[in-house]
């Protein structure tokens, strides 16, 4: 494993924090994170060009409405100041010229003027309907025993930064990542776990596979994992993702679902191999596209239905037949123990 200076910076890092920088994209002291990575390796000139940075005339980043809540819930989960430095509620009304009481609504220009002073203040604004979901989502996280546990004795968003040294270029590329809950080592149940909060429309664990690889999840769990273990030293063996369902009942799936040694290992060649096209890119100053097609032909890619699967699993960077299929085989991790999910 090629990770050096890996270091645990501190607890309960705000996201704003985690993702400053003070060099920009394209530059070898850009620190890359997870979604940085699965960015780039998608799509490296799109990434160089910009792609989910806020928009220069707008300011506002490129969202979803599941992202938006994830944010809201691990800020709300977090304590320490964490929802109060990223969020502000609007009230559920406001005086209208009248006097009365009229229902919140930008349309009304006292409402409008106050959105823009919390949004020009750095905040995310929050709507009170949204707001009462979001505290009926923590009620539910609070009436669960485990889960209640599992956040009393951890250590929330732990900030890990390192080094990865390309073998090809020995180029230094340093890196960032933030698990959401890292517990007590010593804790009877949790010791050996790391573990990030998701929410989900569906956390069906016969579909969670899917979500995994879909949004790149064994990508994040990989590399938090390994990072961690590298700057800590310590005897964990299992990741986990803590799922809640953002819709009622805003149900948690228990047993928590681990990420198995398999997918652990698919995740960490995924983020070796984002690793080392970036460092190459770096080296070279050529930021490709999306990659092509297995046919090119004259000057078109041709699209065909044989490849779809061999091309989203393999993000583009091979083929094989699917009945042969095998993961790619990654480095050793940076522990003995890395990944050993039982």
């Amino acid at each position: 494993m090629s990770f050096s200076n890996c270091k645990v910076v501190k607890d309960n890092c705000s996201h704003d924090e985690y993702g400053e920088q003070t060099v920009k994209r394209g530059n070898p002291g850009f620190i890359m994170s997870r979604s940085e990575l699965v960015e780039f390796f998608l799509n490296p000139k799109r990434w160089l060009d910009g792609f989910g940075l806020p928009d220069e005339e707008t300011e506002e980043e490129e969202s979803t409405p599941s992202l938006d809540w994830g944010s809201l819930i691990d800020a709300l989960i977090s304590g320490v100041g964490a929802f109060e430095a990223r969020f502000a509620v609007a009230p559920a009304t406001y005086t209208n010229s009248k006097g009365g009481q009229s229902k919140w609504t930008t349309k009304s220009k006292e409402c409008a003027e106050w959105e823009a002073e919390q949004k020009a203040a750095g905040l995310i604004v929050i709507r009170a309907p949204i707001m009462a979901k979001a505290e009926k989502a923590v009620a539910a996280i609070k009436a669960d025993p485990d889960l209640t546990e599992l956040l009393n004795v951890s250590r929330k968003q732990v900030l890990i930064a390192g080094t990865w040294t390309d073998k090809e270029t020995g180029i230094k590329i340093p890196l960032r990542a933030l698990p959401d809950l890292v517990p007590q080592k010593d804790h009877p149940v949790f010791g050996k776990w790391v573990c990030d909060f998701k929410t989900a429309r569906n956390g069906n664990p016969a579909k969670w596979a899917r979500v995994v690889d879909d949004e790149s999840y064994d990508v994040q769990a990989a590399l938090h994992f390994d990072l961690y273990l590298a700057a800590s030293k310590e005897d964990r063996t299992t990741f986990v993702h803590v799922v809640q369902e953002n819709i009622k009942p805003f149900h948690i799936v228990k047993p928590f679902p681990a990420v198995t040694l398999e997918f652990l290992a698919w995740g960490r060649a995924k983020y070796q191999a984002a690793l080392r096209q970036y460092a190459r890119c770096l080296a070279t100053g050529e930021w490709p596209s999306y990659q092509t097609q297995p046919v090119v032909f004259g000057g078109v890619q041709l699209i065909a239905p044989d490849e779809l699967w061999n091309y989203r699993k393999m993000a583009g960077q091979g083929s094989f037949d699917r009945g042969q299929y095998r993961a790619p085989e990654p480095e050793a991790p940076a522990d003995d123990n890395a990944g050993l999910t039982p």
